[in-house]
């Protein structure tokens, strides 16, 4: 792959969660500077799952991944492509990106470290109050938790069960019913979900349960005076 640098700041790209070499992986101390192209190559070796890339410049990691620069890869392989999953790209298979943002008096996107950097405003795929239609079937959400702090319990606004098929290691041996799933960040999971019993127009909330976590839970909401509290929402809508 040719990376090129279109920034004013020199960077790196860190591929999350892949078994290559560390000389091709982008860590803090493969620095990229602005208008320069880095080649690195390397074998494919994970399972089919969802995995991401992001920048990992030491100290400018928050600030770049806050404006952007960052994005999912879906590997697949055989065994995944032998099984009846649904895989119809925005169709019944959606890729879901959860972050949050606090802005400015302008709007600009606060990028001011502090103890917490837990954004106020709750983001699905860089879009505030995201809605998308969804087919009376079984549909497949991947989705990476991309927040720069905050771990997320995620569940339905009506408790429904769905399984959870894949981690970050790729497929599970079988799926897995849950009603609530904490996904930590950098975590990525795949969820399937029927909403073949839901009536036609119907309308459904993907939530993160953060509100009732117990002390420790990072970003646990409505408890601002606690190092890992803030003043946001109770229930973050995705």
């Amino acid at each position: 792959m040719n990376v090129t640098n279109n920034l004013i700041n020199t960077t790196t790209v860190h591929w999350h969660g892949f078994h290559i070499p560390a000389v091709m992986d982008g860590g803090p101390h493969q620095k990229k500077a602005p208008g320069t192209t880095w080649s690195p190559y390397f074998q494919v070796k994970n399972n089919a799952g969802l995995y991401w890339y992001h920048p990992h410049l030491h100290e400018k990691t928050f600030d770049q991944i806050t404006m952007g620069a960052g994005g999912l890869i879906i590997v697949k392989d055989p065994i995944e492509t032998a099984l009846a999953l649904p895989r119809t790209y925005g169709i019944d298979d959606f890729p879901l990106v959860f972050t949050s943002r606090r802005f400015l008096s302008g709007n600009q996107f606060s990028k001011t470290i502090a103890l917490d950097n837990y954004g106020d405003y709750a983001m699905a795929n860089g879009t505030m109050n995201a809605q998308v239609n969804m087919p009376k079937q079984q549909v497949r959400l991947r989705i990476l938790n991309a927040e720069i702090q905050r771990g997320l319990n995620i569940g339905f606004s009506d408790n429904r069960t769905f399984y959870v098929i894949t981690n970050d290691g790729g497929l599970l041996n079988a799926p897995v019913a849950v009603t609530r799933v904490v996904l930590m960040p950098g975590e990525r999971i795949e969820l399937m979900v029927n909403l073949g019993n839901d009536a036609v127009d119907a309308s459904l909330d993907l939530k993160a349960f953060n509100s009732g976590q117990a002390f420790g839970f990072p970003g646990q909401e409505g408890n601002p005076t606690q190092p890992t509290g803030n003043a946001g929402l109770a229930s973050h809508h995705y």
